[in-house]
């Protein structure tokens, strides 16, 4: 079973991250051939963008599955759980 609602978030997901695989081996390659510290940070600043919008599709999706929740007590825990992986993500 899959832990996303949406098919298309899951391709979406999985072709961010082979992006991010990408810029990952391409500052590997940088670092390799000793280029310029100002061009491997902007590399690395790609990476953490592509990783952001990871991270905030995924957070998308969570929030909408803990939203279509009807029975109020198991949303009141659902919500509460929410919080907790919000939490988790923002350290």
């Amino acid at each position: 079973m899959s832990h996303y609602s949406d098919p298309a978030v899951k391709a979406d997901l999985l072709r961010r991250l082979a992006r991010v695989e990408g810029h990952v081996r391409a500052l590997r390659a940088m670092i390799d051939r000793d280029e310029h510290c100002d061009d491997v940070l902007v590399q690395v600043s790609a990476v953490q963008g592509a990783l952001h919008r990871v991270a905030g599709l995924l957070l998308e999706n969570h929030v909408t599955a803990y939203l279509v929740e009807d029975d109020a007590e198991r949303r009141s825990d659902a919500i509460e759980g929410l919080r907790k992986t919000i939490r988790q993500y923002l350290r």
